[in-house]
């Protein structure tokens, strides 16, 4: 009788699966793009290999950590189908699994600056015009979002109304003074690339606060400001001005874009005080007061 020789059984080695760290695919030139050969099922020990476009990656290539597979994006050519696959040793023979499934590697160049321009070059407005800004970005002809910001904060549609690439606003006072920036993103299959903020343009609004209706329309332009800041919106039709004596004229204030109204008797402290400063109302308010309550005597005795 011969000597006996052994025979090991393994069951064939489970599918892999290749996962990148973008689920979209899409990369931007200068990332770091990271590939994991995942295996469910099979706790022994393995080493991974991975393909592109069916051609194994060196380590020159690709920095393998066991089965996660990290390397830089540096251009076009790193675009394609990748893949992995593992082995293992059973009994000093090497088994090889199936390859995965290719996922597909799209490359982007990365998104160009845009520039931010106003239609006053200058940058100074008055009061109640219209202001424009202007995102421009050369050299890249695909369909983009424009998103715009003041002091850092991005403008909501309530505070701009945007156009493509160009945002309008009416200048309303103080609070729309400040630096104003653009920004834009674009969709590569499935994911959302954001652009660099602009450089930020400075705007100034003219007309300083030098008669009494101006140094009101401050007063009402500080406290929009207030509000925007700690976002506490004024209920402006409970809000009116009210002008003493006859020597002003009667301007209108606003306060968002709203004209409050204009009332001709003011009651502060319990006082009545009229436009013309006269104190009748308050006088006449007294006396009805105190008749009433000598009836309210009289009657009781």
């Amino acid at each position: 009788m011969s000597e006996a020789v052994d025979v090991t059984i393994s069951d064939p080695l489970a599918k892999p699966r290749a996962v990148l760290d973008q689920w979209t695919g899409v990369y931007v030139r200068g990332e770091t793009l990271t590939i994991t050969c995942t295996v469910t099922g099979d706790h022994r020990e393995k080493y991974f290999n991975f393909y592109k476009d069916k051609q194994r990656l060196s380590f020159r290539q690709i920095d393998r950590k066991n089965k996660i597979g990290p390397f830089r994006v540096t251009d076009r050519s790193n675009e394609g189908r990748y893949a992995c696959q593992y082995g293992i040793s059973a009994g000093g023979r090497q088994l090889i699994s199936p390859m995965s499934e290719t996922v597909d590697v799209t490359i982007s160049d990365p998104l160009k600056k845009p520039r931010a321009v106003l239609d006053q070059s200058t940058g100074v407005y008055v009061r109640g015009e219209t202001l424009t800004i202007n995102c421009t970005v050369t050299g890249d002809n695909r369909e983009k979002y424009f998103n715009f910001y003041k002091d850092k904060q991005r403008l909501s549609s309530r505070q701009i109304v945007r156009n493509d690439n160009f945002g309008t606003f009416r200048a309303t006072g103080r609070r729309s003074e400040g630096r104003y920036a653009c920004q834009y993103e674009i969709s590569v299959s499935g994911r959302q690339l954001i652009s660099r903020m602009s450089e930020t343009v400075e705007v100034t609004i003219s007309g300083a606060c030098k008669c009494a209706a101006k140094r009101l329309q401050c007063d009402f332009d500080r406290l929009a400001g207030w509000e925007h800041t700690y976002q506490m919106r004024y209920n402006v039709g409970k809000c009116d001005v009210t002008h003493f004596g006859g020597k002003y004229k009667k301007a209108d204030c606003y306060l968002y874009d709203d004209s409050s109204g204009n009332g001709e008797l003011q009651r502060d402290l319990g006082v009545m005080v009229e436009q013309s400063l006269m104190l009748a109302m308050q006088l006449q308010s007294e006396a009805r007061k105190a008749n009433g309550m000598l009836a309210f005597i009289a009657r009781g005795f």
